[in-house]
């Protein structure tokens, strides 16, 4: 899937002439017999030149080699570490370090390749203090460690200018600072019921705030184009949202069970400061600085909120037991489908504002499967109308970008799970109807989606055929799943009995002794089974059948 596509979908139907061809493509023409060995090799020459890859292949054979040398050197360092002195083992990390520095002044640090060495030194480092740490037995606490650990790596770090170093560094410092208030004798602690929560938040939440205020500040400096990049704003996204809807989740539960007595003043600050973070980054991400993988990061965070509080509250008001999987259910399905309609919705008002010249370059790149056919077509004999009949497999039938799929994927999860609970508690149905329960679930939705395909796409009611038969297909997936382990179990524990049973009846005691549970094995030996046994047996007599 292309670039746009990926961002904002597309709502032109697919069709041969503006599919790109790929090697799936060339796989599945040769798998339907259309082409055979010298046309595949052709297709695949065309699509991706020998004079492009070659420099890649190289590359990747290197790389594989390095790694298997590492890999080999470790290995022989770990076999013989306790034969190794302190000075030997403190020299192995610094000779990387080395290699490392040696590398980058050979590839320059603004390279790929310079990079990925600073990340060696980085490694190196971090290496020689877990040596120092093991080796000297400082009496180091997490704190000591973790301080050295990161601040000791960070000016490679900043001058190396690579974002993967920096989102492991962010994840390290989140432990420093956790490390450092646990030992740590701040005065507002008793304000906070839970401070490694709490610090988790503001730092990822602080970190966010940063990155998009070094981004405004250099918007106009090329040299600091290394930065804006979507991936690293997406996980740093994924860092805050992840212990700032827990932190919520957990306040708010204290709050709805023991009121403000059973909530410190900081916790409640900090759960309105990350509802309005939130819903903040859905304002941010798609009026200011319109970003669709990181709205819709937010936008399942505000329906992962919405649902898990909603069901707190129903609990704490006494809602009956048998009735919380179809209030959960219910809840699962608008939320999640709400959302996707909305999102889909601004998705294709992005759509309709991408200028025509984009969308034509966006469609004038790489080569078409119409094109690929009519290439081989040239050199070989093919049947062309199979060919473009097999081609026709390949075309995505789902035109909704990843994040969408994504959103869907997860609320009819979600939803399958109340799903479930609805038939186990509500309908009180029995461990032997769940296959069937299973089976009726797939006979009602491959209807609901083979229906919600024929009607008008991207309309809600389409969005909401499509949610539901995917929660019931899933929901069907878990219940079979479950049947089958039952089953499995019970037949399982069932054969073992019986050929317990039988080593006892045909007096093969040490075989009974060796297939006997740890519970019977540990106070009883072989023989003093075969006394227990015989004893018992003495007033019934030899086994008859």
């Amino acid at each position: 899937m292309s670039t746009l596509r990926d961002i904002v979908g597309s709502d032109e139907p697919t069709t041969v002439e503006n599919m790109q061809a790929d090697r799936p493509l060339v796989d599945l023409l040769y798998a339907r017999g259309v082409i055979d060995k010298r046309a595949k090799r052709m297709a695949f020459n065309t699509l991706y030149p020998r004079t492009a890859t070659r420099k890649l292949v190289l590359n990747s054979i290197l790389g594989v080699a390095a790694a298997f040398f590492a890999f080999g050197f470790i290995m022989v360092m770990a076999a013989n570490w306790q034969d190794l002195g302190n000075l030997t083992r403190l020299l192995i990390p610094q000779f990387m370090m080395v290699l490392c520095l040696a590398g980058i002044w050979w590839k320059g640090i603004s390279s790929l390749a310079g990079k990925l060495f600073a990340g060696g030194v980085v490694l190196g480092i971090e290496g020689m203090l877990v040596i120092l740490t093991q080796n000297y037995q400082l009496d180091a606490d997490s704190a000591w460690f973790f301080r050295r650990l990161i601040f000791l790596p960070l000016p490679v770090i900043i001058v190396a200018r690579f974002l993967p170093l920096w989102a492991i560094w962010i994840v390290l410092f989140n432990f420093y600072l956790i490390a450092e208030i646990s030992i740590s004798e701040i005065s507002f602690r008793r304000y906070i019921e839970e401070p490694g929560l709490f610090f988790s938040v503001v730092s990822f939440i602080a970190f966010i705030f940063l990155y998009e205020f070094f981004g405004k500040i250099t918007e106009n400096n090329f040299s600091w184009d290394w930065i804006r990049s979507r991936w690293f704003r997406f996980l740093l996204v994924l860092y805050a949202l992840f212990p700032t809807i827990g932190q919520i989740v957990f306040t708010y539960g204290s709050f709805i069970d023991d009121g403000f007595d059973g909530v410190k003043v900081l916790d409640l600050l900090l759960m309105a400061f990350g509802v309005l973070f939130v819903i903040g980054g859905i304002f941010y991400f798609s009026k200011v600085k319109t970003d669709l993988w990181s709205l819709a990061l937010f936008v399942l965070g505000v329906d992962i909120l919405v649902l898990i509080n909603a069901m707190i509250t129903f609990v704490e008001v006494g809602f009956p037991d048998e009735g919380l999987p179809v209030i959960g259910l219910i809840l699962s399905v608008l939320i999640f489908w709400g959302s996707y309609v909305l999102l889909n919705k601004f998705r294709l008002s992005l759509r309709k504002n991408v200028p025509e010249e984009v969308k034509e370059l966006e469609s004038t790149q790489g080569m078409k499967a119409s094109e690929l056919i009519d290439a081989l077509s040239d050199e070989f004999e093919i049947d062309e109308e199979r060919a473009r009949e097999v081609a026709l497999e390949r075309i995505q039938k789902n035109q909704m970008p990843i994040y969408l799929r994504t959103l869907i994927g997860i609320g009819s999860f979600v939803s399958a799970g109340f799903l479930i609970l609805f038939v186990a508690v509500t309908l009180g149905i029995d461990e032997s109807s769940i296959y069937g329960v299973g089976l009726f679930h797939v006979i009602c939705a491959i209807p609901l989606y083979l229906y919600g395909r024929k009607i008008e796409q991207n309309t809600p009611f389409e969005a909401f055929l499509t949610f539901f038969s995917f929660a019931l297909i899933l929901s069907a997936l878990l219940l079979a799943m479950t049947s089958y382990v039952q089953a499995s179990t019970t037949e399982a524990a069932e054969a073992a009995a019986l050929a317990w049973l039988e080593a006892i009846d045909q007096g093969e005691y040490e075989q009974a002794w060796e297939k006997s549970s740890p519970l019977l094995k540990t106070p009883l030996s072989p023989t003093m089974l075969q006394r227990v046994v015989t004893l018992a047996r003495n007033d019934l007599g030899s086994v008859e059948s």
